[in-house]
């Protein structure tokens, strides 16, 4: 570990550190992580999805199969447009 100077208030910073702890400064570009953007529609398309899908199984081997196979359709449906959505959208 070494220590660098901060461009903008000089200060000595880790060069492991992603940014100066007194402004706030980047200092270390590399270091810096990136953060999952994934937005809350396409995740919720995808659980909505699963979730009925696992609704529509149930239902079909409770004996009701009228209403399940629907079920599980539409849930593939929804689980599928939740991962093109979230694919698409680089969300």
């Amino acid at each position: 570990m070494a220590l660098i100077k901060c461009a903008e208030c000089g200060r000595d910073v880790s060069d492991q550190a992603p940014a100066c702890p007194q402004r706030g400064h980047t200092v270390n570009a590399l270091a810096v992580t990136t953060i999952q953007l994934t937005h809350k529609k396409w995740k919720t398309y995808k659980l909505v999805g699963a979730a009925l899908m696992l609704l529509g199984l149930f239902t079909l081997g409770s004996g009701n199969g009228g209403l399940g196979v629907p079920l599980f359709i539409i849930g593939i449906i929804a689980l599928t447009i939740g991962r093109i959505g979230a694919w698409w959208h680089h969300a």
